[in-house]
């Protein structure tokens, strides 16, 4: 008896990758209203990725937008109202960034 869950794409192909290794390149922690500029050493022929892991309290309404221009790590305060791709509350946190 197998364990676990599978996954197919469109054409019935197995696309179930389990635990997916990364190559991380560092760590940014942030707080809650900041705005951050990152640079990370890149390998040739890999782009820039990160997760971000919240770890503390709210401030205020706003939100900030995380994304990646480059080999860099942006963080920038959005409106409140702001709710598209790459946007979290205010909330501090660290920011692990891995070549993909």
């Amino acid at each position: 008896m197998a364990y676990g869950f599978g996954t197919w794409d469109s054409n019935g192909v197995d696309n179930n990758t389990g635990l997916v290794k990364i190559n991380a390149l560092g760590t940014l922690a942030i707080d809650a209203t900041s705005n951050y500029s990152q640079p990370f050493s890149l390998p040739s022929g890999y782009t820039l990725d990160y997760l971000y892991q919240p770890n503390g309290d709210r401030t205020g309404s706003g939100r900030k937008r995380i994304s990646i221009s480059g080999n860099s790590v942006l963080v920038a305060q959005v409106s409140s109202s702001d709710y598209s791709n790459g946007t979290f509350p205010n909330v501090p946190g660290t920011i692990l960034a891995f070549a993909r």
